[in-house]
């Protein structure tokens, strides 16, 4: 049996991993065993152990740099995404947003492997390639667990203004909990995500093409609505609600541009 075929059984076992936890989050979410997170957050770890070697394999199989291609940086995002989950939910009572992490990252790893062409050589050598997808792909782990968070914020306001769900509110963090905690993820995405944007812009000149318009429009979308986010935060006083749904379509454009980037092959567009 060669790399490949260890590979792609390490995929189907990171898989199913992603896909128990994430029945585990939702059964306990919905409270129908509400000790479900006790085994949710230890198969949701070794989803991610087993996502690591996952990558490492197919990194080996394709013996590239994983950040210089959109699949591999697509996956590695995803298990970044997990690891801050489980970082963040020490530090916070936000276990239950596993329910939301745990679909994403497996969506992404089954995206990364299926849609659209496999990674190829870069036509031009540089570091500002590395480090522009790492750029990205560490704000993209920070805004998941942040939109994560603002959209169970919605989720509990709702639940408050209906006076329903009072053991669903029970199992979720307080209001300002995840207001601040989505926050401070947003706050150290921001920095990166405009690292990766400069760096696009130097690589598409270097490269000589074209970044594709409508993936140029939606990376810059996603930096103003973030930007926005923030600064009405600070100077407008806002909280809540409005943050989080800023939040949130500031993450659907980001998860837009790495669904074009995908299937850009598929929709016949190159740039």
């Amino acid at each position: 049996m060669n790399l490949a075929n260890v590979s792609d059984l390490v995929l189907v076992g990171t898989a199913a991993s992603y896909a128990v936890a994430s029945g585990l989050y939702f059964t306990q979410l919905a409270g129908r065993a509400p000790r479900g997170v006790k085994w949710a957050k230890p198969v949701l770890g070794l989803a991610a152990v087993a996502h690591l070697g996952h990558f490492l394999l197919i990194s080996m199989v394709q013996k590239a740099c994983p950040v210089e291609g959109i699949h591999q940086a697509t996956s590695l995002a995803a298990l970044a995404s997990v690891c801050l989950y489980l970082v963040a939910s020490g530090f916070f009572r936000v276990e239950v947003i596993g329910a939301f992490v745990a679909p994403v990252c497996l969506a992404a790893i089954l995206a990364a492997r299926f849609v659209g062409l496999p990674d190829v050589t870069p036509p031009v050598k540089s570091a500002v390639l590395p480090l522009h997808v790492t750029a990205i792909l560490l704000s993209s782990a920070l805004f998941a667990i942040a939109s994560a968070l603002a959209a169970t914020y919605l989720l509990q306001e709702k639940q408050l203004k209906q006076k329903k769900g009072l053991g669903l509110l029970q199992r979720l963090p307080p209001l300002d909990v995840l207001d601040r905690a989505s926050h401070r993820f947003l706050l150290a995405g921001f920095p990166l995500l405009t690292v990766g944007i400069v760096t696009g812009l130097v690589w598409i000149g270097r490269i000589g093409e074209g970044g594709g318009l409508l993936r140029q429009i939606l990376a810059y979308a996603a930096w103003v609505l973030f930007a926005v986010v923030l600064f009405m935060r600070s100077a407008g006083g806002w909280r809540g609600r409005r943050a989080a749904w800023g939040t949130i379509l500031g993450f659907g454009c980001a998860c837009l541009v790495f669904v074009f980037y995908l299937v850009r092959t598929q929709l016949g567009a190159h740039g």
